[in-house]
């Protein structure tokens, strides 16, 4: 509790866990009044750790899984091929489940690769907003 006329709230280092609910709570000889409000936190994409692909039949399931505020775009390069996959491609189908925690956005996007694998084939895994982007090699998970 503050006693003064007036104020101010300041988050020098905001974090999305920051994010939430605030209440501001006034009081006097006369009474009382309070106000909520929310507080998102933006911050550029993370990578998840299920970003990974997959091998299997004749082909394999690249996944590609951000995380940020605002949703961020989501794509993959394949710089052998020089090729970006993004949204509308195909091979290429995305799902945004909805908004978690603090307003959160996670953003999958899945990539099938079809036909024989060449040994060397690299697949990044992008994903940007206007607050910053992230980049990494997917590995290729062999399950078992």
């Amino acid at each position: 509790a503050v006693y003064e006329p007036q104020v101010t709230m300041t988050l020098a280092a905001a974090r999305p866990e920051d994010a939430g609910e605030y209440l501001c709570r006034a009081e006097n000889q006369h009474g009382e009044s309070s106000l909520a409000f929310n507080l998102t936190v933006e911050f550029p994409p993370i990578l998840l750790p299920d970003s990974r692909c997959t091998p299997g039949g004749e082909g394999a399931r690249c996944v590609c899984s951000a995380s940020a505020i605002p949703e961020p775009a989501v794509t993959f390069d394949l710089p052998s091929r020089n090729v970006t996959v993004t949204e509308g491609h195909r091979d290429y189908t995305v799902t945004t489940p909805g908004r978690g925690t603090g307003g959160v956005v996670t953003v999958t996007g899945v990539l099938t690769l079809r036909g024989t694998l060449d040994p060397r084939l690299a697949v990044l895994c992008s994903a940007h907003n206007p607050h910053g982007s992230v980049r990494q090699q997917l590995r290729f998970h062999h399950p078992g």
